[in-house]
């Protein structure tokens, strides 16, 4: 080995010694190309590995031996669920809601009742409003236009299962002055009071048995009884007994509503006049998803004749919760009891006689949905046929016409409603409902009284629970008003605007405090011929619980 190292060494320095003794200074020329010498490597980039050639088979041989896997267990109750719910309000036995108001108009109003029970429930109203005003005629007069309005009850409710039963025993007083008198007849008016006025009372009973039960497929039903006496200040008389009854189950796939009733009006002004109603309303029903149809009559037999108005009604979904359609047909008959006449205008003349209203027929069609979640519409086109429909029109028999008597005629009646509702808040909603209706009489000149349209928008707010907010806003458009001097050139009531605005504190959960303004505008404008309003009408109370 150091003789291999001497040798190495010895070439080493051999080959130095050449290279030194080169003469540098020598030029050489290359007249071919450059060709090196050392070829291109290639670099493998494998690296470096162990592998065993010697291979060894390795056979495994296992079996399964199946044994039972003993497993106990033990039974640990889960704690029930603790449903925590909303706290059920307070509830106080009465309250008592106490205002006045300019043109002396007082305002008192009770109530009482049972505390929470699953047994029964009772209670009792009482309730005044009256007004004292004198108001301004066309000629400049001031004459006694005051009102009141009286009414008391007593109900009680039992509860039993699946059926409940009640009853209920009412008294009404509702006091009127005709001071609407003709200015252009009337020169003197300054009458006693005690010859204008009027009032209306009527004091019954009613009780009525009916299902409870949720369940919409099974049989329910509704049985009642009422009998009432109407009469007012110049001795007419009107007795009214009334047996209701209404009948729902199901027929195979289809749903039966049936109504049955009875009335019987006794009447008496100078001679003694009765009147027996009987009224058939069966109706047939079937429901899917997407629509449901209603087929069936309304009989009536009064006066001695007998009305049948077929009725069938369908309803389909167009789009689920966005559009649904409606198209149907009806008729109804219309009983114009003294009563009935009088609530719709109290300054009529007492004992007022007319006929009944047969609606021949009333075909309707429209459309009602959702726009957003928060809000909906419904429209509706409508035709109605109406045989002997009633107007009001001033009596010129007295002195003063300030009374109306009726006019009948047959007409047929156009009509478009529509309506809107908007809730964006929980404590804030807005209604907006209008109606146009087109009235073509057969004989009369006009439509007496009735309107040619209504717009009617309410909104009501709620902050907090503790200030409460109601604003209406009225809109009633022109009509009609007959005139006896020139039955071609019929007066013209200008159009209403009325708007009526409520407040209510809420200082506390017993005692809160009220503002009502009512004819903001302080317009005076005339629901009925020779009958002006009052003006702007304010007024304040409270109410408290105990």
């Amino acid at each position: 080995m150091k003789l291999y190292k001497l040798y190495t060494f010895s070439a080493i320095l051999f080959i130095s010694s050449i290279i030194v003794g080169q003469d540098l200074s020598k030029v050489v020329v290359v007249e071919s190309a450059y060709k090196p010498e050392i070829e291109n490597s290639e670099k493998y980039g494998s690296m470096p590995a162990l592998i065993d050639t010697a291979k060894t088979n390795i056979n495994i041989e296992y079996s399964v031996l199946p044994s039972r896997l003993q497993t106990s267990y033990n039974i640990k109750p889960i704690k029930p669920a603790k449903l925590v719910g909303s706290p059920l309000d307070e509830l106080y036995k009465s309250q008592v809601r106490l205002g006045l108001g300019n043109y002396t108009t007082p305002l008192a109003e009770f109530s009482i009742h049972n505390l929470r029970s699953k047994d029964y429930a009772v209670g009792a109203y009482v309730f005044h409003r009256s007004s004292h005003a004198k108001l301004e005629l066309e000629d400049g007069s001031k004459v006694p236009a005051g009102y009141g309005k009286n009414q008391a009850n007593a109900y009680g409710k039992r509860f039993y299962k699946g059926v409940n039963a009640e009853a209920e025993v009412y008294f009404n007083s509702d006091k009127y002055r005709f001071y609407g008198y003709n200015t252009q007849r009337v020169t003197d008016t300054t009458l006693d009071v005690g010859d204008i006025k009027q009032f209306y009372t009527k004091f019954g009973a009613r009780t009525s048995v009916y299902s409870t039960k949720a369940d919409s497929s099974a049989f329910s039903y509704r049985f009642g009884l009422e009998a009432f006496y109407f009469g007012d200040a110049y001795k007419y008389r009107e007795n009214v007994l009334n047996i209701p009854a209404r009948l729902s189950f199901n027929i195979s796939d289809f749903r039966l509503d049936a109504g049955i009733g009875y009335t019987g009006y006794f009447q008496k002004y100078d001679t003694l006049n009765t009147e027996h109603v009987i009224n058939v309303h069966p109706l047939l029903r079937k429901r899917k998803d997407d629509w449901e149809i209603a087929v069936g009559g309304n009989f009536f037999y009064a006066e001695d004749k007998a009305f049948f108005f077929p009725e069938a009604q369908l309803m389909f979904t167009v789009v689920d919760k966005v559009l649904e359609a409606f198209v149907g047909i009806n008729g109804n008959l219309k009983i114009n009891s003294y009563e009935k006449l009088s609530l719709e205008n109290p300054y009529i003349k007492p004992g007022l006689q007319t006929g009944n209203t047969n609606t021949k027929l009333n075909g309707f069609g429209g459309l009602q949905g959702l726009i957003t979640r928060n809000s909906g519409y419904k429209a509706n086109v409508s035709f109605k046929s109406i045989e002997n429909a009633i107007f009001f029109i001033n009596d010129t028999v007295g002195e003063m016409g300030n009374q109306f008597i009726s006019v009948s005629d047959n007409m047929e009646v156009f009509s478009l409603k529509g309506e809107l509702w908007f809730k964006p808040l929980s404590f804030l909603d807005f209604y907006l409902q209008g109606n146009y209706n087109n009235h073509n009489t057969a004989s009369e000149l006009k439509a007496w009284h009735l309107p040619v349209y209504t717009l009617n928008f309410t909104t009501s707010f709620n902050f907090k629970e503790k200030i409460f907010v109601n604003l209406d806003l009225l809109n009633i458009g022109t009509r009609y008003a007959y005139n006896f001097e020139h039955p071609n050139m019929p007066h013209l009531l200008d159009p209403i605007w009325d708007i009526n605005l409520k407040l209510e504190y809420k200082y506390s959960e017993v005692l809160s405090g009220f503002i009502d303004v009512y004819n903001i505008l302080s317009k005076q404008y005339y629901l009925w011929n020779q009958y002006p309003t009052q003006k702007l009408n304010v007024l304040i109370g409270f109410s408290y619980k105990f």
